[in-house]
């Protein structure tokens, strides 16, 4: 470990606390191959190494489902490093309650300690090197729960993905807020199961959380939701945007859209280009495209890129990949590829563990 990290981890103030969601236990274990192949089926697949010639090597995980989103209590002792291709399809928000760790992703570095967590974004390499003892609680969001959240803030599409900054204030301001709803959840969680059957409880808890990551850290929308709200959307938008989420699976063309929002096609159109910076047809093209992301990352051996392109509506497959290519930066080959890859290290995983 570098002289910095070391001293990052002795000024930690460790407040004594009893082991985060204990009634959640996932694993505790002395073997780096079972650790590995552990926390990768919880996350992703990653590269785990340990300096056992300085320290012994233990981990420790907790973890629960909270709705949509994970809580997971990470212990880690040894001097080790992780290091993860790319975050695929779901977003990292890491408290820290005791130690220090360097994270660096997309080319950015912090060492994140009492003060500062850090949130880390699909899509780019993460590396993590851990001090002799470091304890956080990990929140794992998934990628189009984010970004369904950002589209009913803005109340427009999405042109690129959602990349945060990576550091984040967690002392006051609404780092602290998304500190204190971590923590507190985990609390809440670990002393009642009906918090997890309470969907009332899960969705704000989750509001809470990604309002205050969205409105006080750093990312690519930030400035368009700072941006004073524009006059409400027509009623006929609206209406023809919940005909399109209806039926995005079906042959519908622009005459049923106009149909459905029970106005002329140029008032439709025209709203459209005000309020959403598109057209209908624009707009369910790229709802489309999101089903076929979404699809693609939980795709089975029995599915094929044809078969789910042409589920969500797109039959000529040349056009589709640059479709798709342009809203993800990626083709639909390198993504499904990655997530069989991800499957194969998971199995390869587990009967190294076993």
């Amino acid at each position: 470990m570098s002289p910095s990290l070391d001293s990052a981890a002795r000024n930690v103030h460790l407040n004594s606390h009893e082991v985060p969601l204990g009634n959640f236990p996932l694993f505790e274990t002395t073997s780096i191959d079972e650790a590995q192949a552990r926390v990768g089926r919880l996350f992703c697949s990653h590269a785990l190494h340990a300096d056992m010639a300085r320290s012994r090597f233990y981990s420790c995980v907790n973890s629960a489902l909270l709705g949509e989103l994970s809580l997971s209590y990470v212990r880690y002792e040894g001097d080790i490093q992780i290091d993860i291709d790319e975050l695929e399809g779901f977003y990292l928000v890491s408290i820290p309650l005791s130690g220090a760790t360097r994270v660096t992703c997309g080319g950015q570095s912090v060492v994140s300690r009492a003060t500062i967590g850090t949130i880390q974004s699909p899509g780019m390499p993460v590396q993590v090197e851990w001090g002799p003892a470091g304890e956080k609680i990990v929140v794992k969001i998934p990628e189009s729960t984010v970004e369904r959240r950002v589209i009913n803030i803005m109340g427009d599409t999405l042109t690129k993905p959602i990349k945060f900054h990576l550091g984040m204030n967690i002392e006051n301001g609404f780092g602290e807020v998304v500190r204190n709803i971590v923590v507190n959840a985990a609390v809440a969680v670990n002393e009642s199961s009906e918090m997890q059957q309470s969907k009332s409880a899960t969705n704000l808890i989750e509001e809470i959380l990604l309002n205050s990551l969205l409105l006080g850290q750093q990312h690519t929308y930030s400035e368009r939701l700072m941006t004073p709200a524009s006059p409400a959307i027509p009623y006929y938008v609206r209406r023809a945007e919940e005909f399109i989420a209806e039926n995005l699976s079906k042959p519908i063309s622009y005459d049923d859209i106009v149909s459905a929002s029970n106005v002329s096609g140029r008032t439709l159109l025209s709203g459209f280009k005000r309020f959403r910076n598109t057209t209908p047809m624009q707009f369910m093209k790229a709802r489309r495209l999101e089903k076929v992301h979404a699809d693609l990352l939980q795709a089975t051996p029995d599915d094929t890129i044809t078969k789910i392109a042409m589920r969500w509506g797109f039959f000529h497959l040349g056009r589709f990949s640059n479709y798709y290519f342009k809203r993800f930066g990626e083709l639909p080959s390198d993504t499904i590829n990655q997530h069989f890859r991800r499957l194969t290290d998971d199995v390869k995983g587990d009967v190294a563990a076993h």
